[in-house]
């Protein structure tokens, strides 16, 4: 999972083991929200995960994140500043042996 700051061209990336749910994404909001030192809007694709009950309520009590969010509309991947990054990262660098297990990705 990753936040990618067009102006700064910093990437804020985390990794598990695993499947991908709102707990480890909020956490990684958190982690992220805390490394930030200016004014920051959150630009989100429209996942599912991101539409959840649980990361919906992180972010209605989540004052403290003070980021405004910015849902990207629907089917617009070519908005998404992470899109090509992640698409360069799983078709072209990795193999598909990598994929075997979190210690070989």
């Amino acid at each position: 999972m990753g936040f990618y700051n067009a102006t700064t061209n910093d990437l804020y990336a985390a990794a598990r083991e695993g499947t991908l749910d709102a707990a480890f994404v909020i956490d990684t909001l958190d982690a992220w929200a805390a490394t930030r030192t200016r004014p920051t809007v959150l630009v989100l694709d429209n996942a599912k995960i991101h539409h959840s009950a649980t990361f919906r309520a992180r972010l209605q009590h989540g004052e403290d994140l003070d980021a405004p969010l910015f849902y990207l509309p629907t089917c617009s991947p070519h908005l998404n500043k992470m899109e090509t990054p992640w698409r360069k990262i799983n078709y072209e660098w990795l193999r598909p042996e990598a994929y075997r297990n979190f210690k070989t990705l």
